[in-house]
């Protein structure tokens, strides 16, 4: 069983900390097992909570020992972890992470800080958002969309209504509040969708959708 195996790597890889395919096996082992409890939260939530838990807890130390190597394929089951788990702890790691040259693992590593939602990791990707660099812009503004912390709202509705508004900005922040989901971003999306301009309004009616608050319909139905 996947137990055994977790419980046998885990063994070897304190036996012998400088063979890292002990460690590499593991993580694979660790993400197998966070995306098995993803899947089953809707079942069991409070079961699958304390799994996830226990399995951040325990992956924290070689995901993040490979997180600061430089295997490329252990990339996606450590995203994996990482974003099944949410460990606070691995934060600032990714956030190191965003000044590689490896513009592929920068917006890996976007992406997991979205979903780890630790203060370091959503100020890294508040300053990133007001990136000159649009494409890098666009994906740490959809990352604060992964995020359900309120300051990653916050952080969203300065970036489309405040003094430093852009508005080759204002469409990707509406796409992220529609992947956030949350009621507490309807206002903010039905804003955009009143007074956005011909590119954030569409992206501001699919947030309305996704955030399923009945009161848009009037304001969507104005817009057909």
């Amino acid at each position: 069983t996947l137990g055994r195996l977790e419980a046998l790597l885990l063994r070897l890889s304190a036996e012998h900390p400088r063979q890292t395919t002990y460690r590499d096996l593991l993580i694979d082992v660790y993400a197998t097992l966070a995306e098995r409890q993803r899947r089953l939260r809707f079942r069991d939530p409070a079961r699958a909570a304390a799994e996830l838990k226990r399995i951040g807890d325990q992956a924290l130390s070689p995901v993040l020992g490979a997180l600061l190597g430089s295997s490329a394929s252990l990339r996606l089951p450590v995203l994996q972890v990482l974003m099944a788990t949410r460990p606070g702890a691995a934060a600032p790691a990714l956030a190191r992470r965003l000044g590689d040259t490896d513009r592929v693992l920068v917006y890996q590593s976007l992406v997991a800080l979205g979903h780890v939602g630790a203060s370091t990791g959503l100020d890294a990707l508040a300053t990133l958002a007001s990136a000159r660099d649009g494409a890098l812009a666009n994906a740490a503004i959809w990352a604060l969309g992964t995020s359900s912390e309120p300051a990653a709202l916050k952080t969203l509705s300065g970036l489309a209504t405040g003094p430093q508004a852009r508005p080759d900005r204002v469409a990707a922040v509406a796409l992220a509040l529609g992947a956030r989901g949350k009621s507490d971003g309807f206002e903010l999306a039905l804003e955009l969708l009143r007074n956005g301009d011909v590119v954030a309004r569409p992206a501001a009616a699919w947030a309305l959708g996704a955030i399923g608050d009945a009161r848009a319909i009037p304001a969507l139905l104005d817009r057909l």
